[in-house]
């Protein structure tokens, strides 16, 4: 389902699950400190994880941010729409945005897909993908002021 309302065109979640590669896609630990941001030469939103946050996960992070621009809103209706959803469901929902999709394992976990073939499907703590999410959002605030 398309998301009503929103900034972000093609952003979509469901409640179907997606499978998850042999081996369980995981992609290593990563902490629960800040993720930072920056803009390239491009105009693109660039995400560097906390120490020790495998290139991987990075990459799944920045390619499922694409579509989110350098709006603050779009990344503020992707961060609302994925705590509505927590609310509703708990755990077994998906938000995707057209470069990837989350889907909610469980309440500690998140498996980010690939659509495109840019990065391996991998998995993260909940709390540091909102995290990275809340991240984003302040980023994105400062680049209007």
């Amino acid at each position: 389902m398309t998301i009503p309302n929103s900034p972000i065109p093609g952003i979509t979640s469901s409640t179907k699950d997606i499978e998850t590669p042999p081996g369980g896609g995981g992609c290593g630990e990563t902490s629960t400190t800040a993720w930072s941001f920056a803009l390239d030469e491009d105009d693109f939103v660039v995400a560097e994880g906390p120490a020790g946050t495998e290139g991987n996960v990075r990459l799944a992070f920045e390619t499922l941010i694409i579509p989110l621009g350098t709006q603050a809103e779009s990344a503020e209706t992707y961060l609302r729409e994925w705590r509505k959803m927590e609310r509703d469901w708990a755990s077994g929902y998906t938000l995707g945005s057209p470069s990837a999709t989350v889907r909610r394992i469980d309440p500690e976990q998140v498996e980010v897909g690939d659509l495109y073939g840019q990065f391996e499907t991998c998995t993260m703590s909940a709390a540091e993908f909102v995290g990275a999410l809340e991240d984003l959002v302040r980023f994105l605030r400062q680049l209007r002021s």
